[in-house]
């Protein structure tokens, strides 16, 4: 199960206790089901950075709120879709990387 509807390669690294924040420069919208994560820099969408997400990836997304640790996102998630611990800490892991790497989250300890 992983959080995006394509593969992506992850170089990013966080600590488990760190709590994320999305930014606010991101238009959501659902579209035919699917939910799409638009980028918005300088009032213009960055159409070649659009997320298209699957249910998890939405999970996550919605849990990036500042106040709960990248580990308590994964406790959640595996409460949620009945999933092992290390397939969400991979699922997490990847997806928050490809955000981070996009500078759609930023430390809410900063």
């Amino acid at each position: 199960m992983s959080a995006v509807t394509e593969p992506v390669t992850n170089a990013n690294t966080f600590a488990a206790d760190e709590c994320l924040s999305r930014l606010d420069q991101v238009v959501i919208r659902e579209i035919a089901g699917e939910t799409l994560l638009i980028p918005i820099r300088q009032n213009i969408a960055q159409l070649d950075s659009v997320f298209v997400l699957n249910e998890t990836g939405k999970f996550i997304w919605e849990n990036l709120d500042g106040t709960k640790s990248l580990h308590g996102i994964v406790t959640l998630m595996c409460d949620a879709f009945e999933v092992e611990n290390a397939e969400a800490q991979a699922d997490v892991g990847e997806f928050v990387g490809l955000l981070a790497s996009a500078g759609l989250v930023t430390s809410a300890q900063a």
